[in-house]
């Protein structure tokens, strides 16, 4: 049999290689405890079967309420893009600006800290509020994320008939008997087509699975090139080798 004291300290060594050693507070939470009964718990000599039993039972308890709790939480819904052109390379490279009119805008402000801060999965829709390209940011801010899948080159994945019109300003306009400009299919980068986001922080375990739900519910309708699956976040846990005794 093992002690209470040998056991708290196994776990703390397993939640110790998901990151830096767990407070007595952060143990006690992970297994539905408070501090005192963790402290109790500890003094005990030799643990029964049963004991042990009911400490993974209230663990897994403790799981499942975290797991149901706010999963998933807006960020913001069908904020209206407003980028600005980036004069060195021609390209949209913000959702919007921060600065009107020479000052920071409050709300602009805030949205922009909080997508900065928060992971999860976002959505861009055209201009009547169709969803155009779901995406997820997990290993960066929702804010780089989104920047980039925003300004991205996505080759022929994006093709709309269009007509190249001249955008030097030197070039003059010229009737269509004397240039003809035909209307042909072009790559559009989803710059040129999203008027509104939405952005939802989410549990880092479930944005993997958040992603594929969405992509997978409108496959007809998005412009996502890759069909993702489920449970990639618990097959990698599943194959993750234990961290040696």
């Amino acid at each position: 049999m093992a002690s209470g004291a040998e056991v708290i300290a196994a776990i703390r060594k397993k939640l110790t290689a998901d990151g830096e050693p767990p407070t007595e507070g952060a143990i006690a939470k992970h297994l539905g405890m408070h501090v005192a009964q963790l402290s109790a718990f500890k003094t005990e000599a030799n643990l029964t079967p049963l004991r042990v039993a009911n400490l993974v039972q209230r663990a897994v308890r403790v799981g499942e309420q975290r797991a149901l709790s706010s999963p998933v939480k807006p960020v913001v819904e069908f904020y209206p893009v407003d980028a600005e052109l980036n004069q060195r390379g021609g390209k949209l490279h913000e959702l919007f600006e921060v600065n009107v009119d020479g000052k920071s805008h409050p709300y602009r402000a805030g949205l922009k800290n909080q997508l900065e801060k928060a992971s999860g999965i976002y959505i861009f829709y055209d201009s009547r509020g169709r969803a155009l390209y779901a995406g997820q940011a997990k290993t960066q801010p929702l804010w780089n994320e989104m920047k980039a899948a925003f300004n991205r080159d996505r080759q022929n994945l994006q093709l709309l008939r269009r007509v190249a019109h001249p955008d030097k300003k030197a070039i003059a306009f010229k009737p269509s008997d004397e240039k003809s400009r035909q209307i042909v299919q072009r790559a559009v980068p989803l710059s040129a087509l999203a008027a509104y986001f939405s952005a939802y922080e989410v549990r880092i375990d479930l944005i993997d699975d958040m992603e594929a739900f969405m992509i997978r519910a409108f496959a007809n309708d998005l412009l996502n090139k890759k069909m993702e699956t489920f449970a990639k976040a618990a097959k990698r846990a599943v194959n993750k080798k234990p961290a040696k005794a």
